[in-house]
């Protein structure tokens, strides 16, 4: 059975761009998607240097600017279109992503 690692940065490396995502968290009152949200952040950018991670505290700016209104949420690529996952792409959610 290939390894799954080896067959994520083989898909990721066919990217034709890097892909920004955004990712919005609240550490002061999730602590935990917070810690979730960066080990997730951590392994992916461990595989590809094609994704592009921006982690945002809270609602700030961003979220404004892009109607996130409540948090952990993901965006993928705002400024081109409107994917948005709400919570965290853990477990067998994380096929999605």
């Amino acid at each position: 059975m290939p390894d799954v690692t080896s067959q994520l940065r083989e898909l990721f490396a066919r990217l034709p761009q890097e892909i920004p995502v955004h990712v919005f968290v609240d550490r002061s009152r999730s602590p935990e998607s917070a810690r979730l949200a960066d080990d997730f952040i951590a392994a992916v950018t461990a595989i590809t240097p094609k994704i592009a991670f921006h982690l945002h505290d809270g609602l700030d700016a961003a979220a404004r600017r892009w109607n996130v209104d409540r948090t952990p949420t993901v965006l993928f690529a705002p400024e081109r279109y409107s994917i948005r996952y709400l919570g965290l792409p853990l477990g067998e959610e994380s096929r999605t992503f």
